[in-house]
């Protein structure tokens, strides 16, 4: 495979990361309280962390596996553990109004978040690979990781722009 190829995957890999990070966030502010909003930075680090211990330890994926056949599973499985803890989180019974009084919420939580940073544990191992396997490449890579990151801020922050611009251009004409 073309070196290239890494640095589309890698590119892809960081937006799809900051997308998923992003929504989760939404949706864990309506869904629950907005203070588990923060919850999912945290748990995204959680599963960046973790990939990196896992990556440290297991000699073996770290410098002797085919870099393409595992870079290419990694980013299949990223997309399914994605969605699988997606379908997860909604078959969890958490109620944060009953962590008082329900002490099965003690347990439940956990689990919440073990399932929140599945994905992000995913995503790490992928890019943390990539640092550490084309590490002649770094600030190549750690550049278009930084784009891929940058583009979903990029487009976010326009959207919202515009929509303020819209809203607000449409009020002064209404009253007009």
């Amino acid at each position: 495979m073309h070196k290239s190829n890494f640095f589309i995957g890698i590119f892809l890999v960081s937006l799809a990361t900051l997308l998923l990070e992003l929504s989760l966030t939404r949706v864990m502010s309506v869904a629950l309280w907005y203070h588990f909003g923060f919850l999912v930075i945290s748990t995204a680090l959680l599963g960046f962390g973790t990939a990196g211990v896992v990556l440290a330890s297991w000699k073996r994926l770290r410098e002797e596996m085919d870099l393409n056949n595992t870079s290419a599973w990694l980013s299949l499985l990223f997309g399914v553990i994605t969605i699988l803890s997606y379908w997860v989180l909604q078959q969890i019974p958490f109620n944060p109004f009953s962590v008082a009084t329900d002490k099965r919420q003690l347990y439940i939580m956990p689990l919440y978040y073990i399932t929140i940073s599945a994905p992000f544990f995913v995503s790490g191992l992928i890019i943390s690979l990539l640092f550490t396997r084309l590490s002649k490449n770094m600030s190549r890579l750690y550049a278009v990781d930084l784009i891929g990151a940058a583009w979903v801020h990029f487009r976010n922050t326009n959207k919202r722009y515009s929509f303020y611009h819209l809203s607000h251009t449409r009020l002064y004409f209404q009253h007009k």
